[in-house]
């Protein structure tokens, strides 16, 4: 038998056997990101999958296993067809890892769906993070995810920025504490159990207070202020709460591009937080070298910038065939070491070792039925929902309603919608209730419901 297959060894040895008997396309293969979401796939109306394309998939992959693959909106019982093909049909039989966005609730229009985390925040009960983490784990692995990309450890001081909802706000210790205690639910005591997965919280660093709160835009905090303020989030993260992988953000901080920047990725990450995994570009973060920050003068030369200072697996930065090229031939000519493809495939390798994907790689088909939008989630969410609501003002004590009150007006143009945030995609219509119909069933039919939108978000008709 293999070393690597060998359950007695130590991941670390297990690894070290594997590496030594790939080949550099092997290698490379598992320092990228495929996907079913519009590839090899054929939806629904509702974006469930109904149909797996297996011929170009198998043309894609040429019997090859790959790092990750994005697993949304599908059956357990595909994640395990497409998990057969790369345990029998691959040379070294290495298992794919499925990833999938889940920063409050799987991403997934079954799953159950929590409130965004500032709403979580609001609640300043840290254990009820630990809570929605386990129940995101539990549904996410249930449903064939072995890892996940969250939560959002970004720090929000610009209002102005349109994805502050994603965060926990704008102080140092509030974020740490819902970070570690999310992490800490989502991966449990161990990540071989079936209701268990790794956390990727992102976006490492400097992220959620962009110049001008445009997305996409520079860090408007400097250096000083990353560390002082931003980093403590991501420390409490990874030192205390153990999170095995990162999601490099695509910013700059006082113009070094965070994709090339070795002393974060490496030395803070891995040197001073220990974080054990692998480090996952965020989209577009190291094309971004190139095309924004001007730090490359090609592609080819971004992905080696990047790679050297610790990013390991591209997220659709570049084509399958222009990272596999532009690896292959900086190694052969010598610009890039081997030994950098040997460290960012080692670190993919070492987490499927720790997940227990080499011995057991098949997920139960029965538990994702049980398990996602169990009762017992939902509960979860109406008790974080309930408990994050903060009544400003209760003029003459409106509030609640008398039952001499028989007349009920709702107005805005958030009460006829399910306002669910964003990471969330076609959910179970069943599974929405918008603010006026909950109203209407609370009110019955002895009371007078009235409805007027009133205006619009942003101008629209």
């Amino acid at each position: 038998m293999e070393k690597y297959r060998n359950t007695s060894l130590s991941i670390e040895e297990r690894t070290a056997d594997l590496l030594s008997r790939m080949t550099l396309e092997e290698k490379i293969m598992q320092t990228d990101q495929y996907s079913i979401i519009g590839d090899y796939t054929k939806r629904n109306a509702d974006g469930r999958v109904e149909e797996f394309c297996w011929e170009e998939f198998e043309k894609a992959l040429k019997g090859r296993s790959v790092g990750s693959v994005q697993f949304r909106s599908a059956s357990s019982r595909l994640a395990n067809q497409l998990q057969r093909y790369a345990v029998e049909k691959t040379r070294l039989g290495i298992p794919f890892l499925f990833s999938e966005e889940a920063l409050h609730g799987l991403l997934d229009g079954h799953a159950t769906c929590f409130p965004q985390q500032i709403g979580l925040a609001g609640t300043f009960e840290p254990q009820l993070g630990r809570q929605m983490g386990q129940a995101i784990g539990a549904e996410a692995r249930a449903s064939g995810v072995h890892e996940t990309w969250n939560p959002v450890m970004d720090l929000s001081w610009d209002p102005r920025y349109g994805r502050v909802e994603e965060a926990f706000g704008e102080d140092t210790y509030l974020s740490g504490e819902f970070a570690r205690e999310i992490v800490k639910g989502m991966q449990g005591e161990d990540l071989k159990r079936q209701d268990t997965v790794a956390a990727e919280p992102k976006h490492y660093c400097g992220y959620g207070t962009p110049v001008g709160g445009l997305n996409c835009a520079p860090a408007a905090m400097g250096r000083h202020d990353v560390f002082a303020w931003a980093l403590p989030v991501f420390e409490q993260a990874f030192a205390e709460g153990g999170a095995w992988n990162a999601m490099c953000s695509y910013t700059a901080i006082d113009g070094q591009p965070v994709a090339s920047d070795h002393e974060l990725l490496t030395e803070v990450l891995r040197g001073q937080y220990g974080m054990p995994g692998f480090v996952r570009s965020d989209m577009t973060a190291v094309a971004r070298l190139k095309g924004s920050f001007f730090t490359a003068k090609d592609n080819r030369e971004a992905i080696r910038q990047g790679l050297e200072a610790g990013v390991d697996l591209q997220l659709y930065d570049f084509t399958h065939e222009e990272w596999m090229e532009s690896i292959r031939s900086l190694v052969e000519s010598g610009e890039m070491p081997a030994e950098v493809v040997d460290r960012a495939c080692g670190r993919v390798l070492k987490l499927k070792f720790a997940l227990g994907l080499f011995e057991n790689p098949y997920v139960d088909e029965s538990l994702q039925e049980e398990t996602v939008h169990c009762p017992a989630h939902q509960d979860i969410a109406l008790h974080i929902a309930r408990k994050s609501i903060c009544l400003l003002k209760n003029e003459r004590r409106i509030l609640p309603l008398s039952d001499s009150c028989r007349t009920i007006a709702v107005v805005g143009p958030g009460a006829d919608e399910a306002a669910l945030g964003d990471y969330t995609t076609n959910t179970e219509k069943s599974h929405v209730v918008t603010v006026l119909e909950g109203i209407r069933q609370l009110a019955g039919e002895d009371r007078t419901v009235l409805y007027e939108k009133g205006c619009s978000y942003l101008g629209e008709t």
